[in-house]
């Protein structure tokens, strides 16, 4: 019976590993940081997102019962990186601003011109002075938001004469580091080549033919990857299509490689081969066709091109316009394309450091 027993524990507990094991990660831990940019003027405070930050280095958190919390933050080069949980939303409006914490939270004072904080839809009177802000109580709340030094840094309204009596003891003056409201960028067609950063991972296909450019050669040309545009989603490539760019002083291009080998051309033949003399290509719109490009090798004076040759079944550049020649970018973040983990295989020797699936075989 004990057996019995025990071998249903083992099964249940290797159920729930099995069941952790198919959690996305994001699940288990969140590592994610978010990066804020400190503003110095009175004027650049608008509606958005932000971290609040006393001089004693603290910031508030969220709303956690008649405290807001407290966490320490240090602040480089006019910029800080928190968790996100310490991003505090705030709405400005004539009759003063509005601070929302991240967990939708908007706070208030206790009320009654007491210490303390609160939630509900309250306007904070808003200061400035010296490159710090300090929030304050309206009408009969003679109070300001500060931190406690004495209660773990934790922060709330506290009165005004008790601040000002022991100002090193509650800090109230805040310097606000705004988060930045740049667009995320998403994996994508190239519709501008100014979009474009440094580093980025490309695919280039050619539309027409529905073929990626590999990394991988048969002889000295490169094999083609058969992908498909659906809706601006390209499908089909696969790692090995993915290309490193690089954008030179002089406006021109290069594509490198996983392992930083570039994309080049000899001083002759139409092989488009890894580190060759010639790395640079020049990128140009094809007129009348949106997001339409042809991609030139700098170095060569017979202007030769990237083109997909149907009739070999490889890439190659010559000379030439029309559709072998027109290509397409498609910008790819790696946040919204993961790459499939490789296959594993049961573990048959000693187990060393890593990440392991626990399974029932037999089941």
């Amino acid at each position: 019976m004990k057996a019995t027993r025990g071998r249903r524990f083992l099964c249940a507990l290797l159920s729930l590993v099995m069941l952790f094991s198919l959690l996305p990660m994001s699940v288990l831990a969140d590592d994610t940081t978010v990066t804020a940019t400190q503003i110095t003027q009175e004027s650049e405070l608008v509606d958005g997102q932000y971290v609040l930050v006393t001089d004693s280095g603290y910031a508030p958190g969220v709303l956690d019962g008649t405290w807001l919390t407290a966490a320490a933050v240090t602040a480089d080069e006019n910029a800080v990186t928190v968790d996100p949980a310490l991003l505090w939303t705030l709405t400005v409006g004539t009759d003063g601003i509005k601070l929302k914490d991240s967990s939708g939270n908007t706070i208030a004072p206790k009320g009654g011109n007491n210490n303390g904080i609160k939630s509900g839809d309250y306007s904070w009177k808003v200061s400035f002075a010296d490159g710090k802000f300090s929030f304050a109580g309206q009408g009969d709340d003679t109070v300001t938001l500060a931190s406690n030094k004495g209660s773990q840094n934790k922060f709330r309204a506290y009165k005004n004469a008790t601040v000002e009596k022991t100002p090193g003891g509650y800090p109230s003056e805040f310097t606000l580091y705004k988060l930045d409201t740049a667009a995320v960028r998403e994996s994508g067609i190239v519709t501008d080549l100014s979009a474009l950063k440094d580093g980025d991972t490309v695919v280039v296909f050619n539309p027409k033919f529905g073929k990626a450019l590999s990394t991988e050669y048969t002889g000295h040309y490169n094999k083609g990857t058969d992908v498909k545009l659906t809706d601006g989603k390209l499908t089909g490539f696969t790692a090995a299509d993915k290309w490193t760019l690089g954008i030179n002083d002089d406006g021109t291009y290069t594509f490198a490689t996983a392992d930083g080998k570039k994309l080049a051309m000899g001083t002759g033949y139409t092989s488009t081969p890894l580190d060759e003399v010639n790395q640079n290509w020049k990128i140009t719109a094809v007129d009348g066709k949106d997001a339409t490009f042809y991609i030139d090798n700098t170095g060569r004076t017979d202007k030769y091109r990237m083109q997909w040759f149907a009739k070999n079944g490889n890439w190659s550049a010559y000379t030439g316009t029309g559709e072998a020649f027109e290509l397409q970018l498609y910008l790819v973040i790696e946040s919204d394309t993961p790459d499939t983990p490789e296959p594993s295989s049961p573990v048959t020797g000693p187990l060393a450091d890593g990440k392991y699936v626990i399974y029932n075989p037999a089941s």
